[in-house]
C-alpha cells in the first residue's frame, strides 16, 4: 500500500512540475489572443535584454495557486525552482531557461531552448522546434507581460487547462 502511495505522489508531483514547466515556455505554445492592447507598440529594442520571472496568472488566478488532479500546485511540491526561469531577447531570438525541480534529488535542473521570434506591434511572432504562435505582449517600465491562450499541444495531463487565458509577467535586468 505504501509502494501505491509513493506512486501516486510520485505521478502528482511530475504532473505538477511539467504545469510549470509549459507555463515557462509559454512562448512556444500559446496561441494568438485575438485581442490587440490600446498602449503603444512595443518596439524591438525595449525587448533585447534579460527579463526575470516574476509571476504567472492563468484565467486570472496566480498559476502555483491552481489546483491540478485534486493537488494544490504550492511553492512546497515545485521548491523554489521556477522563480529562476528567465528569457533572453536578442534582435532574432529568444532563448528560455527553464528550471523545474528533480524530485529524486531535490534539486532545481536547468533546461533551455531558443526561438525565432517577430514583432509586430504588439504581437510577438514566435517559431521554434515546437512550433509557432503568438502572443500579445506589453511593457510598462522594467515589466514585460506575455498574454495569450494556453494549449497543451497535446500532453495528456495539461488538457485541462487548454484554452485558457495565461499571463506571465517578466522584470528587466
Amino acid at each position: 500500500m505504501n509502494n501505491k502511495n509513493n506512486n501516486v505522489v510520485r505521478a502528482t508531483l511530475r504532473t505538477a512540475t511539467q504545469v510549470i514547466a509549459i507555463l515557462a515556455v509559454i512562448l512556444v505554445t500559446l496561441i494568438a489572443c485575438g485581442k490587440k492592447d490600446d498602449k503603444e507598440s512595443v518596439s524591438n529594442k525595449d525587448l533585447i535584454g534579460t527579463w526575470v520571472y516574476e509571476s504567472a496568472t492563468i484565467d486570472g488566478k496566480n498559476s502555483i495557486d491552481i489546483v491540478f488532479d485534486t493537488v494544490k500546485i504550492s511553492k512546497r511540491l515545485l521548491g523554489d525552482c521556477y522563480k529562476k526561469n528567465k528569457i533572453i531577447f536578442t534582435d532574432k531570438e529568444i532563448v528560455i531557461y527553464k528550471y523545474s525541480l528533480n524530485q529524486k534529488t531535490n534539486q532545481c535542473e536547468e533546461e533551455w531552448g531558443a526561438v525565432s521570434y517577430v514583432l509586430s506591434g504588439n504581437t510577438l511572432v514566435v517559431k521554434g522546434k515546437g512550433g509557432a504562435g503568438s502572443l500579445n505582449i506589453s511593457i510598462v517600465g522594467n515589466k514585460l507581460m506575455l498574454k495569450g491562450i494556453f494549449n497543451s499541444q497535446g500532453i495528456e495531463d495539461l488538457k485541462p487547462l487548454d484554452g485558457k487565458r495565461v499571463v506571465e509577467t517578466y522584470r528587466k535586468l
